[in-house]
């Protein structure tokens, strides 16, 4: 709402905290967060000057490092 409303530096300086704050949220949190992010935004354009869809991005590029982690102690844990 900041950022419609006209309010870009307040809306830029708290999607930096939100930013900031991806790695310390639990998993259900960024699930949905990525859920209501992608109902406000088109997610196969990319939207530069929109900072829900830099959002949403972020929170996928977390979700998926998170995911990627995961595979790869699953994987080295069958391999022992």
């Amino acid at each position: 709402m900041l950022q419609q409303r006209g309010h870009t530096k307040p809306a830029e300086r708290f999607y930096q905290l939100l930013v900031q704050s991806l790695p310390e949220q639990q998993d259900k949190c960024l699930l949905e967060d990525f859920q209501r992010t992608a109902m406000l935004v088109d997610t196969n354009k990319a939207q530069l000057d929109n900072l829900i869809w830099k959002y949403h991005i972020s929170v996928r590029n977390e979700i998926k490092q998170r995911t990627e982690k995961r595979v790869a102690k699953l994987l080295k844990e069958f391999k022992e």
